[in-house]
């Protein structure tokens, strides 16, 4: 019983058989790939990291463009690399806008699925002789 479980898992879980991949579709692969404007460089120690920010204060040419380099200020555990997008402000103020379309989009749908039921229900209400809504009926409106 165990090896057909094994079996199973091994099936669910396997990756399937490794390709070889030629240097071009490589190479493609590599190109295709979108990356930001930063690179982070993690050294062993702050006295290496130093010599490395020494060596290169004046800048490295590399593919017709010079890389500057400076330490960072945060350890390496202390970043959220998933974070780090290098999009710069334009990205984040993109994005701020998409954000806020979608608050306001949600605001909408949110008003139009539970909040006009809710007003029209109260204002069809007959409330001749000084009648008022059952509690079961306020109740169901009081959670929107």
């Amino acid at each position: 019983f165990r090896r057909r479980l094994y079996e199973i898992e091994k099936m669910i879980l396997s990756e399937g058989e490794e390709q070889e991949v030629s240097e071009a579709e490589l190479k493609e692969l590599v190109q295709s790939i979108r990356s930001s404007s930063m690179a982070f460089a993690v050294f062993d120690t702050e006295q290496g990291r130093d010599e490395a920010v020494q060596l290169l204060s004046n800048g490295l040419i590399f593919r017709d463009h010079t890389v500057r380099v400076k330490a960072a200020t945060l350890e390496p555990h202390g970043v959220h690399w998933n974070n780090i997008d290098g999009t710069g402000f334009n990205g984040k103020l993109w994005r701020l806008a998409k954000g806020f379309v979608y608050i306001v989009l949600c605001l909408f749908l949110w008003m139009l699925i539970f909040y006009t039921p809710y007003a029209w229900a109260i204002l069809k209400f007959n409330y001749e002789g000084g009648r008022q809504p059952g509690v079961i009926y306020t109740l169901i409106f009081s959670v929107i």
